[in-house]
């Protein structure tokens, strides 16, 4: 399924690409630098995002293993009066675990500054170049060309996702 997303939004980005530079077709120019940028986001964010997933891991597998053993060891806990001890430790690999999945959150965060960054200025660039060549443009052709523009933020934020979810 995965594979079939990623397939999607590609075939989303190229379909939205070719549609306005067929109606603008000087976008061309600005298309390329803001693909490379776009490119270098999606490999700098999947190894980053690979790297904290694993620490992410790291940090779930002794709440898992801390749990099953309270679990199975619940008579002797409180024979020993340990909870207070037990429930400690437990909130401890808890915080640790929060604390990543807050890295993880901020990672995606940053993520969508820069490709709504990206996305805005296409969608500017398309606006001024359908602006400048209001002439030889109908209505309907440039508010189609700024309306496809528009669609391309949410397929490069996710096509960016549906990458690194593939990778790992």
């Amino acid at each position: 399924m995965e594979m079939a997303d990623v397939i999607w939004c590609c075939a989303n980005i190229i379909s939205v690409c070719i549609t306005i530079s067929v109606i603008v077709p000087f976008i061309l120019i600005a298309l390329l630098p803001i693909f490379v940028c776009f490119i270098g986001l999606q490999i700098f964010f999947t190894r980053t995002r690979c790297q904290i997933k694993r620490h992410e891991s790291v940090a779930k597998a002794p709440i898992i293993s801390h749990f099953s053993e309270a679990i199975g060891g619940t008579s002797t806990i409180r024979a020993f009066k340990e909870q207070r001890r037990f429930q400690k430790e437990f909130e401890e690999k808890v915080e640790k675990h929060l604390t990543s999945n807050y890295v993880n959150d901020m990672c995606n965060r940053w993520l969508s500054v820069r490709v709504e960054y990206l996305g805005n200025l296409l969608i500017f660039l398309v606006a001024v170049l359908t602006f400048s060549y209001k002439s030889s443009l109908s209505a309907g052709m440039a508010g189609l060309a700024i309306t496809y523009s528009m669609m391309i933020l949410d397929a490069l934020s996710w096509t960016v996702r549906m990458f690194c979810e593939l990778e790992t």
